[in-house]
């Protein structure tokens, strides 16, 4: 028996029942003619359309960290927009080594989704494609993480800019950048995934440092605070004189001290340093070599201050003052 559809033609033996089983493609409104000697007859089969299946992706957090699982949920509607269930959804990763797929394949639940997990140990972007078991339609999307800042060391500096602050944090990659508020760090350098070094511009107040990579900057967030501080002054000590022996206990009146402040008379670094208010330290003289005038000056991570006549301290020769008994 030989049967054919206009498009081509195929001979099968019947069997013992006197049948004949044929494949043929399907065709939209295609006749099939059947011809077994000088008999032949013909009839018109309707092929149905595969039904009609969407696919829409979504991710969440929608901003990740770097490090952070993020689930893509595939979801899988027919024509009416009915979710289907029981379906097989087939995952693909495009991304960088650092980055890792969950499963590679899920089934959709009741609601119409299937759902799988893709992390990046960096900051950066990888590509999902979720495939419908038979192949019949793909959807993909972009997933970006970003870098996180979780401490900067140290968290003051001076406002003219030039302090080396150490950044920490997750995601860090060759070729990020790094902002101080809204100015750019400078000699930037990616130590490690968790370590970045830069140099601080002007600038004043506090500014959040972040992180930049392609896909975006880093959250802001408490820890990565950076107050820029205005140089300290001094315009009084008292007393301002004392013995070469040192041993003065002296009064430093200013502006910008801060907790951590340090003393020198001249050179040589004072001791017994309190910090009693932005305007006022009190600190010890140290010995002098000989009878001088030096000028008293604090440093803070915004600066030294610069010296003024109203900062000297003038040491004398000894003196006695009392005897006892």
């Amino acid at each position: 028996m030989t049967l054919s559809d206009g498009y081509g033609t195929e001979t099968v033996q019947t069997n013992a029942a006197g049948q004949a089983t044929f494949t043929f493609p399907g065709y939209a409104g295609e006749t099939l003619w059947a011809f077994s000697g000088t008999t032949s007859t013909s009839f018109a089969l309707t092929w149905q359309a595969p039904p009609v299946m969407n696919l829409a992706l979504s991710a969440a957090p929608n901003s990740p960290a770097a490090g952070q699982a993020v689930t893509i949920s595939a979801t899988v509607t027919d024509a009416t927009g009915a979710p289907v269930a029981s379906q097989v959804v087939k995952f693909q990763l495009n991304g960088p080594t650092s980055s890792s797929l969950g499963t590679a394949q899920g089934t959709t639940n009741a609601a119409g989704v299937a759902t799988t997990t893709v992390t990046d140990s960096l900051a950066g972007q990888a590509g999902v494609t979720a495939v419908t078991d038979s192949d019949s339609v793909t959807q993909t999307m972009a997933v970006t993480w970003l870098p996180t800042v979780s401490g900067v060391a140290p968290a003051a500096g001076r406002t003219s800019g030039g302090t080396q602050v150490t950044i920490s944090g997750t995601g860090f990659a060759s070729g990020m950048g790094v902002h101080f508020g809204n100015s750019a760090a400078t000699n930037i350098t990616v130590v490690t995934a968790n370590t970045i070094t830069a140099t601080s511009p002007a600038g004043s107040g506090t500014v959040d440092i972040t992180v930049w990579s392609t896909g975006g900057s880093s959250p802001i967030s408490p820890p990565d605070a950076f107050t820029y501080d205005a140089p300290p002054t001094v315009s009084a000590t008292s007393p301002n004189a004392g013995p070469v022996g040192g041993g003065t206990s002296v009064t430093i009146t200013g502006t910008n001290f801060v907790q951590g402040s340090t003393v020198s008379f001249g050179a040589q670094p004072a001791s017994n340093i309190s910090v009693l208010s932005t305007t006022s330290i009190s600190a010890t003289s140290p010995a002098s070599a000989s009878a001088s005038v030096v000028d008293v000056t604090v440093t803070t991570p915004g600066g030294q201050s610069s010296n003024s006549q109203a900062d000297q301290f003038a040491y004398g020769s000894p003196s006695v003052t009392a005897i006892s008994p």
